[in-house]
């Protein structure tokens, strides 16, 4: 019994946060309609499982990275 609980506290600690789909909405402050649309174009990847949807902490971070902008005022010498 000790094992199976351990070896679940590991793939707890592994997997990191998952969020639906709301949870996004609720974290950019947009419609859940947008989140939709930004799936439709593929701005972010997600993870499917029956009829629910899901991202990863991963794939967050990966999306957030993929949106960032530099500010322009780090390259210049003034």
């Amino acid at each position: 019994m000790k094992t199976k609980n351990l070896k679940n506290e590991k793939v707890k600690k592994e997997s990191g946060t998952i969020y639906t789909l709301h949870d996004l909405a609720e974290m950019f402050q947009v419609t859940i309609r947008t989140i939709y649309n930004w799936m439709d174009d593929n701005r972010f990847s997600f993870v499917k499982v029956g009829s629910k949807t899901y991202l990863t902490e991963q794939q967050l971070q990966e999306f957030l990275t993929n949106h960032e902008v530099k500010s322009f005022k780090a390259g210049r010498n003034l």
